[in-house]
Formats: C-alpha cells, sequence, structure tokens
C-alpha cells in the first residue's frame, strides 16, 4: 500500500536527477565546509545510516506541517544534525539516496539551528519553483517567518505601530519565539510594524539580559496574551502554591 502524503506535502519522483546539492546558507566558510562534507557522503567516507555516530537524525514531517502550504516535498525528508563540525558549518539542503536532507551543526546555537532546519525544509518544497537562489532563499524565509512568528502573537507584542521595538523587547520575542534575535525585526519589517531604516539601524547584537532564558509553553485551551504575561512577569507565589 502506498504511503499516504500528509496534507500540504505534493508527491514528486526526485530520484531522477540524482544526489545534489538544493540550498547552501550564503556564507563563504560554510559553502566550502558544506560542499566538502556533501562530497565526502557521496564517497561514501561517512554515512548518514544509521543514525548516532556522525549526526543525529529525526524526520522532518512536523517542520513540513508547521511551514504549512502544499509544497512538493520530496516523499522523505530527513534532518541530519552534524556532529563534531566547525562553526562555520551552518547547514545546506540537498537531495541524496531519493530523499530530502537538511544538514545543520549540531553544536551550533539552538535558536540559529532551530530557525536553520525550519529554513532548509521550506527550500525542498520550494526550489522546483523558485529556481533562482535570490528568490528561493526570500520566499524561504518569508514562508518560515509567517510559521514561526505568526502576526497575531507578534501584535499581541507590538499591538499598534507606535509602539517601540526596543532591543530589550525584542531580546524577550527571541526568547518566546524561539528564534535569532535578527529575526525579530526582520519579521517586524516584513509587518510593516517598522520601516526599512528602522530595520537598517535596529542594533545586530542582542542586548545582555540579567534574567535567564525561561520556557514556554502555549497550552490549546490559552490564549498568547496569558501566556506572555506568565513570561514576562511570572506566576505570583499565591498562584504557584
Amino acid at each position: 500500500m502506498a504511503k499516504k502524503q500528509p496534507k500540504n506535502q505534493l508527491g514528486l519522483d526526485f530520484s531522477v536527477r540524482g544526489d545534489r546539492m538544493i540550498y547552501v546558507i550564503n556564507d563563504e566558510s560554510n559553502r566550502d565546509i558544506s560542499r566538502q562534507l556533501f562530497d565526502k557522503l557521496l564517497r561514501r567516507e561517512w554515512e548518514l545510516e544509521p543514525a548516532g555516530e556522525t549526526a543525529d537524525i529525526s524526520s522532518g514531517q512536523e517542520e513540513i506541517r508547521i511551514i504549512g502550504h502544499r509544497l512538493p516535498y520530496p516523499e522523505q525528508v530527513k534532518i541530519a544534525r552534524v556532529f563534531n563540525q566547525s562553526p562555520d558549518f551552518l547547514g545546506f539542503s540537498a537531495i541524496y539516496n531519493g530523499k530530502g536532507w537538511v544538514f545543520v551543526n549540531a553544536e551550533s546555537d539552538s535558536y540559529e539551528r532551530r530557525f536553520s532546519i525550519f529554513f532548509l525544509t521550506a527550500t525542498l518544497g520550494l526550489y522546483t519553483t523558485y529556481t533562482f537562489e535570490d528568490s528561493l532563499r526570500a520566499r524561504a524565509e518569508q514562508l518560515v517567518l509567517d510559521a514561526l512568528m505568526p502576526e497575531k502573537d507578534m501584535k499581541t507584542f507590538l499591538p499598534d505601530p507606535g509602539t517601540p521595538l526596543t532591543p530589550s523587547l525584542a531580546g524577550d520575542m527571541s526568547d518566546f519565539f524561539k528564534v535569532p534575535y535578527s529575526k525579530i525585526a526582520a519579521r517586524a519589517f516584513q509587518l510593516d510594524i517598522i520601516t526599512d531604516d528602522q530595520l537598517r539601524d535596529f542594533p545586530s547584537v542582542r542586548p545582555l539580559s540579567n534574567k535567564s532564558t525561561k520556557e514556554i509553553f502555549i497550552s490549546h485551551d490559552a490564549s498568547i496574551a496569558d501566556d506572555l504575561e506568565n513570561y514576562l512577569f511570572g506566576a505570583s507565589e499565591e498562584e504557584s502554591e
């Protein structure tokens, strides 16, 4: 019996063109490392499966579900968090053995790694339509920003255009959405919350914070406003008893 495709996943035959890289995160050092890593994989100098020794491997179906949209992904999408790599290795996507693969650095910053996984997964569903690198990158990032920072949730933090996006607030939003600090301003600009000039002038380095990062869970029966209030101010002692 044929394997049932997820609702937002269109089936195509990805075996006809062979193994190839799809998108490499645009950094010169990363490009060199990624090319070398994939070439060694093709020469069987290291193996992806079984998982455990060289990489932690998981399915990409949850990322596909969260991204949404009916896109022509490979039938199987796998995510490889590769061990023992240079900090310069950021990640790439590829078709290998008829499967879609996302490769990221297992030791990289957790928010950066999470965003890269979603972004590179999106490229696997978009590259047959967006054949130019710049347009592929722009569309993939747009889908991921939409998915990880929904407009209604962004506007809980920034309810009107007059609400300033300060570096401190952006830091709190980064922890809340679990995305890189730099992506907060990018998403605010995408939603016309800040201007092009404000985006260019926004500090690129996250300010130091004395508050330790808190885990945030958004329950199905509570609003984001309640979760946001608890995140920013914490529950009272009476509530916690």
